[in-house]
């Protein structure tokens, strides 16, 4: 049986680069894990993939409800789930995060921090979330506040995968 993990990754790959799956076995982590793709050119593409697990712990603020509330349990981890394009010196990344939703600032701290250790620019990266309301809260909507130190973790969740 496919698990969840690894049908989203071949999902991903089956449908934005139209190739065979590739089976992605190990920890909830699977970062850098290579795909080499050729083009109808003969030239080398290459995808990469990662998982990270940003699942808030216990106690964590979570939003989206019009109040407080605190995680008290676990149902289903979170994720950071990347996709990467390289082909030669072009490079594009995706990026699906577990989470409410994200402010422009967040954002472009998280890229920021991205350029910073790995050279690729703003342009070159799209992030975006999945709306689940019952991820650790890093912005104050829906009356809900941030949690400072879930917000760290999950910039430094995205910039690792």
């Amino acid at each position: 049986m496919l698990s969840r993990r690894n049908f989203f990754l071949n999902s991903v790959l089956l449908g934005v680069a139209g190739i065979v799956p590739i089976n992605v076995n190990g920890s909830p982590d699977s970062s850098d894990k290579l795909v080499r793709l050729v083009d109808s050119d003969s030239a080398q593409l290459l995808a990469g993939v990662s998982q990270i697990d940003v699942t808030p712990t216990l106690g964590t603020i979570i939003n989206g409800e019009f109040t407080n509330r605190y995680a008290q349990s676990i149902s289903d981890p979170l994720f950071v789930k990347s996709l990467v394009f390289k082909k030669g010196k072009e490079l594009f990344g995706f990026v699906v995060v577990d989470n409410t939703a994200m402010r422009h600032d967040f954002i472009e701290d998280v890229k920021k921090r991205i350029y910073e250790k790995t050279g690729v620019t703003r342009g070159q990266i799209l992030i975006s979330c999945t709306h689940t309301h019952t991820a650790g809260s890093v912005a104050d909507l829906l009356l809900g506040h941030v949690d400072i130190e879930y917000t760290e973790k999950l910039k430094n969740g995205i910039v690792k995968g």
